[in-house]
């Protein structure tokens, strides 16, 4: 194998990716193409001149890095080829890790990268032969500098599990990557406005310091190389494309370092030691030992961890964006922290997995694992919603807001509170078991994506009854009315965690032996056929597929941004109409489309859960007996 390496991984590769189920996504590889095409529109036409042109391809050629970036992010890291496979085999890490590169380059993704990465060349072709030579000497380096990023943000992912650093940058990017899907919108929205106000001519629309950035990243030293190329600037061509050589080769390097701890196992540093409290901070009770148990395990455990962690990044984020975007909304930061942190921590059983039998074996153990449960995730999110509501009512330094985030606060948390163990018990979608578990703690072997849908919604109708009072207030300028909404939001939420809390253990004390069993069966294994493999998405028609994912993002759209957000905005006294509907209608008819806008995106969303139920139904009643 030492000989042929390479072509040996190739071809292993494209045998493993011809017999995995779904191997070939039409929607991703229809949207890649097309973007692709319109990278090489771009470098055919003539935007505003050369230098504009310039501009958008390395703006284009940032964007597609951040994409490959993030893949990980979205599949979990898993690759085709795993390293692992070949730990007996006599390769040190920097030889196998150039043959996964190399196998890595044979695939749907990098051949529709590749198609991209010929724009530059097109647009070479109108400064000179010399500026093409460039760009094609450029294209390998860049798609192999993408792939490798792609795969070093993977093994961190993977390592995870052994490192409470990687842990942290793994949940960072996720964070990162909820807070793009919940504020990016408006982002995109602001950078529109900005490119309206450039003028007709397309060479202001991005700043200076923009076009500097995005050819100082390594996915721009191509178009410096062509540029440079092309008025004749030979050792800044020369630069820059050794630039590129070198950032592949310390990529690999990095890559090699990493499958070496990851074969090998790796070690903790001799920093990392396990110190005991000589001070008790939870009673000596049932309750105060499930509850310390559980929130040690939410900060120490990987699976868990990752959770908490990336929707606090999240939270982290948004308010960051929101601070710059809208600062006049900054108090409702702690809204959004609640929200992120209930539908991350939903499958909370689930993670747990086989581990439940021990609970069982207790007598009466399961109203004190209930409540446990949900008083170790209030002692996380409390300070971690209260803090930034009371800084961004600092910020804001207005009176109006105060009500509703002392509102709709408690209402949101104890909501979430009795929700997250409710739902997991009855809406259970099992995960990989703990000693089952890969090095990377992002490949769960699950599916909860209707879990998350459904436990959005709910912890949304928790707040309800004060969102009510809030907005009846607020429209008839009855002060009373608004503050009344406070103490209703505290009863909420008590009585939602107390209640939802006392049927979550009521349903495990009836239907623990099922769940156990459900858990103990775990997900279909990942090689089994499309109608074998147990997830419902994926046993599907195509068609429904697409009605699945257009019914989520436009309901979403329909829901947060054009409802709720200029709602918000209307109630603030902000009615800059930006790409909202509402506020483009005249005024008396602004609060009937918002109101038509949050029902259509909610019945949307219904739509899709009621697509993934369907289906789960339908794999449920197909699915093989797999008892032993």
């Amino acid at each position: 194998m030492a000989d042929g390496l390479i072509p040996t991984l190739v071809r292993l590769r494209l045998t493993v990716w011809r017999r995995t189920p779904n191997g070939l996504r039409p929607v991703g590889v229809t949207l890649g193409l097309a973007l692709a095409l319109a990278a090489l529109a771009v470098g055919t036409g003539d935007l505003g001149g050369e230098r504009s042109t310039a501009d958008l391809l390395a703006v284009i050629a940032a964007a597609w890095l951040v994409g490959w970036v993030i893949g990980p992010i979205q599949t979990g890291g898993a690759d085709l080829l795993r390293p692992e496979w070949f730990a007996m085999a006599p390769l040190t890490p920097r030889r196998l890790a150039a043959g996964l590169l190399a196998a890595s380059s044979v695939s749907i993704g990098a051949a529709i990268t590749a198609v991209m990465l010929v724009a530059p060349a097109i647009y070479g072709g109108r400064l000179g032969a010399d500026a093409v030579a460039m760009a094609v000497a450029a294209l390998p380096l860049l798609l192999l500098l993408m792939i490798l990023a792609s795969r070093i943000v993977a093994e961190a992912l993977g390592s995870a599990a052994r490192s409470r650093l990687a842990t942290e940058l793994a949940s960072l990017q996720y964070g990162l990557f909820i807070a793009a899907m919940l504020v990016g919108w408006a982002i995109i929205s602001i950078l529109a406005d900005v490119a309206g106000d450039a003028g007709a001519e397309f060479a202001d629309l991005l700043p200076g310091w923009l076009a500097t950035l995005v050819r100082a990243l390594p996915s721009g030293w191509g178009i410096v190389a062509v540029e440079a190329a092309g008025r004749g600037d030979w050792p800044l061509a020369a630069a820059a494309l050794a630039g590129l050589a070198a950032a592949v080769w310390a990529g690999l390097l990095l890559w090699a370092w990493l499958l070496r701890r990851r074969l090998t196992g790796g070690r903790a540093g001799p920093g990392v030691t396990v110190r005991a409290s000589g001070r008790r901070r939870l009673p000596a009770t049932q309750l105060g030992a499930v509850t310390g148990k559980d929130l040690r395990t939410w900060l120490r455990d990987p699976r868990r961890g990752i959770e908490v962690r990336s929707s606090l990044w999240a939270a982290v984020f948004t308010t960051a964006a929101l601070w710059a975007l809208a600062p006049e909304v900054l108090p409702f930061a702690g809204v959004v922290v609640a929200l992120i942190g209930a539908m991350a921590c939903v499958n909370v059983y689930a993670m747990d997995g086989t581990a439940l039998w021990l609970t069982l074996l207790v007598p009466g153990a399961e109203r004190a694992d209930v409540r446990g449960r949900q008083l170790a995730w209030l002692l996380i999110y409390v300070p971690a919603t209260v803090l930034p509501s009371l800084v961004g009512l600092a910020v804001v330094r207005e009176a109006w807001p105060v009500p509703w985030v002392a509102a709709l606060v408690p209402a949101l948390l104890g909501g979430a509170a009795g929700l997250i163990p409710l739902l997991s018990v009855y809406g259970l979608a099992p995960e990989t078991d703990a000693h089952k578990r890969t090095g990377n703690p992002a490949e769960t072997g699950g599916d909860a994506t209707g879990l998350y849908f459904a436990m959005l919604f709910a912890t949304v109708l928790t707040a309800a009854p004060p969102t009510v009072l809030l907005v009846l207030g607020s429209a008839n300028d009855v002060p009373a009315l608004t503050w009344l909404a406070v103490p209703a939001g505290l009863l909420t939420g008590v009585g939602c965690a107390w209640a939802f809390g006392r049927a979550a253990y009521r349903r495990l004390r009836d239907r623990g032996p099922e769940l156990l069993q459900l858990m103990r069966v775990g997900p279909r294994p990942p090689t089994a056929t499309r109608e074998a493999s147990g997830n419902p998405v994926e046993m599907m028609p195509r068609h429904r597929q697409a009605l699945l994912s257009v019914c989520v993002t436009l309901g979403m759209i329909a829901a947060v941004p054009q409802g709720i957000v200029p709602a918000v905005m209307k109630l603030t006294g902000q009615t800059e109409p930006v790409w909202f509907l509402a506020l483009y209608a005249p005024e008396a008819w602004q609060w009937p489309v918002v109101v038509a806008m949050v029902l259509l995106g909610l019945a949307l969303l219904l739509v899709a859960f009621q697509l993934y139920r369907t289906a789960r139904s339908c794999a449920a009643s197909t699915a093989p007996d797999r008892r032993p």
